[in-house]
């Protein structure tokens, strides 16, 4: 073979391998190529979701922040609301304790200065029998009922009030009535109540000893609890008060049960009489008084454990009701 066809072959041969080399690497170079871009897409897809969830976070964070927001401005709202409701509630429970503090001083001044002003049912308490046991010793010299001297005794009680006890108008006396109340939530507290200037102050036995003086109806009580723990069991004794036109008077009638005997003792004005029946003794002192049923508008009778008010037969028959009890 001719020299340079051998070295025309050879560089054919070369170049083929040249070319078969190049084809390969261009198929290879192409298929990384395709692969690149596969990865390539699929890492766009990648982070384009990445974004999107990245995206849907913030979108997510924004409405926790807001949420948030108006949770703590809610909250604080709260806050100033419990704080403003604690200062509401220290002011109301302020008020409440002034209210209560006046409730309970205008109650008190109201039981007290009603039962003293007004004949009521309340008027029974200061009809005290015990408060006087020790001065009916002293003046009749024994604690109760004794057979033999119960008349003398009953007289020595009235006497020595007619003595000792100066009849006396009483001065100018405040008085509480009709209270009116209002609910809040389970308890009453008043609202509103009317106070009277009267000339009349009922007193205890106790208070009438004390100022050794008093008018009718204080002279009638101090009797009439001294009769009555006198008597104990075998007897009763109460104040009585008759109510006129132009006249209210008020005395003591007793009732002696082992003798069947009525006592009215009127120390204001100077009468006592004794007699079987009570009507009798009633009509007595309306003579004496110069006074007849007919003036007699109302009565009233009561002592520590009763209390009756109507017309003057009402009372008389309440009166002999408890005397039969007796």
């Amino acid at each position: 073979m001719d020299p340079r066809q051998a070295v025309i072959l050879g560089l054919l041969i070369a170049l083929a391998a040249t070319n078969a080399a190049w084809y390969t690497l261009y198929n290879h170079s192409n298929s990384n190529i395709a692969h690149l871009v596969q990865s390539n897409k699929e890492l766009n897809n990648i982070v384009e979701e990445l974004s999107n969830r990245v995206r849907n976070l913030n979108d997510q964070n924004t409405r926790l922040l807001l949420e948030l927001r108006d949770l703590r401005s809610r909250y604080m709202g709260l806050v100033n609301y419990i704080r403003q409701a604690n200062e509401t509630i220290k002011k109301t429970l302020t008020l409440l304790n002034i209210l209560n503090n006046l409730n309970t001083t205008i109650t008190t001044m109201y039981e007290y200065t009603y039962k003293h002003a007004y004949f009521t049912p309340a008027t029974r308490s200061l009809f005290q029998p015990a408060s006087v046991s020790d001065l009916v010793l002293q003046i009749t010299g024994t604690p109760a009922y004794t057979e033999a001297s119960w008349r003398q005794d009953m007289v020595k009680m009235y006497n020595w009030t007619v003595k000792n006890i100066v009849t006396a108008p009483d001065q100018n006396f405040m008085a509480i009535r009709d209270l009116q109340y209002v609910k809040i939530g389970q308890d009453k507290y008043i609202y509103g109540f009317t106070v009277d200037i009267i000339n009349n102050y009922i007193q205890s036995p106790v208070e009438t000893l004390q100022r050794h003086a008093g008018d009718c109806e204080d002279l009638a009580i101090l009797l009439g609890s001294m009769y009555k723990i006198y008597l104990r069991d075998v007897g009763d004794a109460w104040a009585m008060c008759l109510i006129a036109k132009d006249i209210q008077h008020c005395f003591t009638v007793a009732y002696v049960k082992l003798h069947k005997t009525y006592i009215l003792a009127d120390p204001a004005m100077d009468f006592y009489v004794t007699s079987s029946s009570l009507d009798d003794a009633l009509q007595q002192w309306l003579n004496y008084m110069g006074m007849k049923r007919s003036d007699i508008d109302r009565a009233i009778v009561f002592n520590n454990i009763v209390f009756e008010e109507g017309s003057l037969s009402q009372v008389e028959g309440a009166i002999q009701a408890w005397a039969s009890k007796t």
